[in-house]
């Protein structure tokens, strides 16, 4: 009985979440933005506590913690300087596309 009740649950919260967004089309950026950073916190705040505790046999606190900032920071440099997305306006030419995009990043 409990899992019908959190599957109902879990059908009911995407349902609305999803009318939201279609609701208010014109600000989906600012949902998505949401939704990630809502993401990130869970898994920083979740995950986290978990691999200090796991971790604690072998290195200090401040090493764990150092090595998640660092990884995060190399996947926020390589999200900013590698497309993920197949952008129209960048498919044609790909040097150009880059040269554009380090121009975009230093201003």
């Amino acid at each position: 009985m409990t899992v019908i009740v959190i599957a109902c649950a879990t059908f009911v919260s995407t349902l609305v979440g999803g009318l939201v967004a279609l609701k208010l089309r014109d600000q989906l950026h600012l949902i998505l933005g949401f939704s990630a950073g809502a993401v990130i916190g869970v898994a920083f705040f979740d995950l986290l506590p978990e691999s200090i505790e796991l971790g604690e046999k072998y290195f200090a606190h401040g090493t764990v913690t150092g090595v998640v900032a660092l990884g995060f920071l190399v996947y926020l440099i390589l999200d900013r300087l590698v497309f993920l997305h197949a952008h129209a306006h960048f498919s044609t030419a790909w040097p150009s596309a880059w040269h554009s995009r380090c121009r975009q990043l230093s201003e």
